[in-house]
């Protein structure tokens, strides 16, 4: 069995999942003492994603990546639970991920993107998401672009944390005057 935190060429999610914990294919291998170390290995690595995905979930972080050759971005399981998204219902590329942005944020958010990947330095930034029942989510984003040897650039990564009820926590509360 294949376990993998990224897609391989042959692993991918399994039906319906977005998760990339799970088998993906087997293959029939006689018994081997190799065997049992790749056993082993494959299990240490589904450990060390258990994990990770409990630490995101508790930290609510999630992370992410985007081949800036294929479009194709990758979210972990906390980011669909952020935005509030069933990944079956998402387009994982770039145009998508900016449609779950506020659309008074959506100008600003995708412009420091791209100044952070034409400039090279790392991008943040705080921004609202729109939910589909009409409540606003505040988020922090972070993130950091890999480039060639040549400069171009290949892979963006980052983090997304839920910060609203921080945000909420820091509003000023108002006090009813009772006249």
């Amino acid at each position: 069995m294949c376990y993998r935190l990224y897609r391989c060429a042959r692993c991918r999610p399994v039906s319906g999942s977005h998760s990339f914990s799970r088998p993906a294919h087997t293959e029939e291998t006689s018994t081997s003492i190799g065997d049992s170390n790749t056993d082993r290995k494959h299990n240490e690595l589904a450990e060390t994603k258990n994990s990770l995905q409990e630490a995101q979930h508790l930290a609510q972080t999630g992370s992410w990546s985007l081949d800036l050759k294929s479009g194709e971005l990758e979210w972990s399981d906390e980011i669909f639970n952020i935005f509030e998204i069933d990944p079956k219902q998402f387009g994982a590329s770039y145009e998508a991920f900016l449609n779950t942005v506020h659309p008074d944020d959506r100008k600003q958010v995708n412009e420091a993107y791209n100044k952070s990947v034409k400039e090279r330095h790392h991008y943040q930034i705080e921004h609202r998401l729109l939910m589909s029942n009409g409540r606003i989510k505040h988020v922090q984003e972070r993130g950091r672009t890999r480039y060639s040897e040549s400069g171009e650039p290949l892979l963006s990564v980052g983090t997304v944390q839920d910060i609203t009820d921080k945000r909420d926590r820091r509003a000023p509360k108002t006090v009813g005057h009772g006249f």
